[in-house]
């Protein structure tokens, strides 16, 4: 049943616009992003710290993993 005066048509409507919405949600999410990575990079640079990438960054201990429990 629809609502009187309705013609039921604005469902299509409704979910192309929310399909719309989430592409535009997903863009700025992603334009958000690079944006804060920009700007870690230009903190990190104005630091003086190294700039971590995924062919120089090297192992981290942040988990405390032991390699060799038991010193030979």
């Amino acid at each position: 049943m629809t609502k009187a005066g309705s013609t039921g048509s604005s469902t299509g409507q409704q979910a192309t616009s929310r399909g719309a919405r989430a592409e535009r949600l997903a863009e700025a999410l992603k334009a958000n992003l690079r944006r804060r990575k920009a700007q870690a990079r230009e903190r990190a640079a104005e630091a003086g710290e190294p700039v971590g990438d995924a062919q120089s960054a090297g192992a981290h201990d942040s988990a405390r993993v032991v390699v060799n429990k038991r010193p030979a």
